[in-house]
C-alpha cells in the first residue's frame, strides 16, 4: 500500500472522528508512538456505544486478536471488526423497505460466525465477520477496511485440493463436490495468468481475496446442506452449529471505498487503479461462481437461493436504518464536504 495514501486515510479518518465528537487526540491516542497515529488507547474509544455481553463474547471467541492487547486490532481506526460492529450495532438491525439488495425487516446479529469448510487438522472453521438473520433470509458479511489496499490476498491451502477433505465427498454430495472443484480450478487457471517477474504463479488475485470468499461459500453450503448434515452435526460445538433452515442467502463483501474525490492529486490515481482492479477481479470471481454450478447445488441440496454481492461500506449502510449512529458512521463514507 502506498504510504502516502495510508497517511492521507489516517488524516481523513481523524478529521471525521473529531467532527462527530470521537477524536483521536492526546487523551485517547495510544501512548506507544509506533501505534499513536491510528490507534486508540482503549478499543472502546473506537466503537459506538457499549457491546452487548453476547457480542463481546462472540468477538472474544474469534480468531483475529480483536480485543486481546498486543495491541488489540479493534483499537485501530482501520479495524474492519470495529467497522463491522459500528455499522451493525447491538442485537438487531433493520433493512429499509427501499433497499435493493436485502429482504426488508429486522435481522438478528451474530459476529464472528464460524463455518466448517474441510476436514483438516481439528476442522478449524472459517470465521465470517457477521451473520444476519431475518426468518428464513440471511446475510453473510465479510468486511474489509484497508486490507484490500494494504495486504496481498491469501493462498488456498493444500487441504482444499484433496477430494476426501470435502464434507460433501459422499454420494448425495457428488454434484456439490464437482461444483466446488470446478470453481477452484477455474480460479486457479485465471490466477495463473498473473505470473510475477520470475514467471511464478502467484495463486491469488492482485487485490480481491477470492480464496477467502471461496471458503465462506463452501462453509455456508456445508452448514446448510442435506448432503453434509450428518457429518457436520457430529462436529458441532457450542459455537459451531448447523445453520437454520434458509430460503435466501446473500454473501456480501462490504469494502471501505471512499469516493476518489476526497483524496489529493498525489494519491488519487493509485487509489483509483487499485479499486478498478478489485472490482474487475470480483466480477471474474462472481462469473465463475455462477459458471461452476455452485448456485445450482445450493438450490438442490440446501433449498437456498444463493447470491453474491460486492458493496462499498456507504452502499451497505444505505440499506439499513442506522438510528443514532448515522453521523458517527460518516467515518466510513469520507464524503467530500464543501
Amino acid at each position: 500500500m502506498d504510504e502516502n495514501l495510508k497517511k492521507e486515510l489516517v488524516r481523513l479518518e481523524r478529521e471525521v472522528l473529531a467532527t462527530c465528537g470521537h477524536p483521536l487526540n492526546e487523551s485517547t491516542r495510544h501512548k506507544n508512538q509506533r501505534y499513536a497515529a491510528e490507534y486508540f488507547a482503549d478499543w472502546q474509544d473506537n466503537v459506538f456505544g457499549d457491546f452487548f455481553a453476547a457480542h463481546r463474547a462472540q468477538f472474544e471467541r474469534g480468531n483475529g486478536n480483536e480485543l486481546s492487547d498486543s495491541p488489540a486490532k479493534m483499537k485501530s481506526i482501520f479495524s474492519s471488526s470495529a467497522m463491522t460492529y459500528n455499522i451493525l450495532g447491538n442485537g438487531e438491525i433493520r433493512a429499509k423497505d427501499s433497499n435493493c439488495f436485502f429482504t426488508q425487516g429486522a435481522y438478528t446479529i451474530e459476529y464472528e460466525k464460524k463455518l466448517l469448510t474441510v476436514r483438516s487438522g481439528k476442522n478449524a472453521p472459517a470465521h465470517l465477520d457477521a451473520f444476519l438473520l431475518n426468518g428464513t433470509d440471511a446475510i453473510f458479511c465479510e468486511m474489509k477496511m484497508i486490507e484490500w489496499l494494504r495486504d496481498n490476498p491469501g493462498f488456498l491451502k493444500h487441504a482444499y485440493f484433496e477430494d476426501t477433505n470435502f464434507f460433501s465427498d459422499v454420494a448425495e454430495g457428488s454434484d456439490a463436490l464437482a461444483a466446488f472443484k470446478a470453481l477452484r480450478d477455474l480460479l486457479c487457471a485465471e490466477m495463473s495468468k498473473f505470473k510475477d517477474d520470475n514467471g511464478d504463479d502467484p495463486h491469488h488475485f492482485k487485490r480481491y481475496d477470492a480464496w477467502q470468499m471461496y471458503k465462506h461459500i463452501l462453509g455456508i453450503y456445508n452448514m446448510s446442506s442435506a448432503a453434509t448434515k450428518n457429518e457436520i452435526a457430529a462436529c458441532q460445538t457450542d459455537d459451531i452449529k448447523m445453520l437454520p433452515k434458509l430460503k435466501k442467502a446473500v454473501l456480501v463483501n462490504v469494502v471501505f471505498e471512499p469516493s476518489a474525490e476526497v483524496f489529493s492529486d498525489s494519491v488519487r490515481k493509485a487509489y483509483c487503479d487499485a479499486r478498478t482492479v478489485e472490482h474487475e477481479e470480483f466480477s471474474i470471481f462472481k462469473k465463475y461462481v455462477e459458471k461452476s454450478g455452485v448456485i445450482a447445488v445450493f438450490k438442490k441440496d440446501c433449498g437456498i437461493d444463493f447470491s453474491l454481492e460486492l458493496l462499498t461500506a456507504a452502499e451497505f449502510m444505505d440499506c439499513f436504518d442506522l438510528a443514532g449512529r448515522a453521523d458517527y458512521l460518516q467515518r466510513y463514507r469520507l464524503e467530500k464536504r464543501s
